[in-house]
């Protein structure tokens, strides 16, 4: 299973994928309150043991570091994937 993030300005996003198939949805307030390790693994309950892949898109650069750290903290062994983090934007 894969736990796909996708940080916005005001809500975050997170949905368990199993086989291309959204399994569960979930919605938080993008904030830093809201992102304590505690909470996130409270949310994702059952499939917690089940994600083998976490993948991030994110408008949010402060808050995607914290996500990004506070997985680690709870899925220290699964890889954390942020995606477009290598692509170059042609605007200032």
């Amino acid at each position: 299973m894969e736990l796909l993030v996708d940080i916005g300005n005001t809500n975050t996003s997170l949905a368990i994928v199993e086989r291309g198939k959204i399994v569960k949805r979930y919605f938080i307030r993008t904030e830093r309150k809201q992102l304590e390790p505690v909470k996130i693994k409270r949310l994702i309950g059952k499939y917690f043991t089940l994600i083998e892949k976490i993948m991030v898109v994110s408008v949010v650069p402060r808050f995607l570091k914290l996500i990004k750290n506070s997985f680690t903290q709870i899925l220290p062994r699964v890889p954390v994937v942020i995606v477009g983090s290598d692509i170059l934007v042609p605007m200032k």
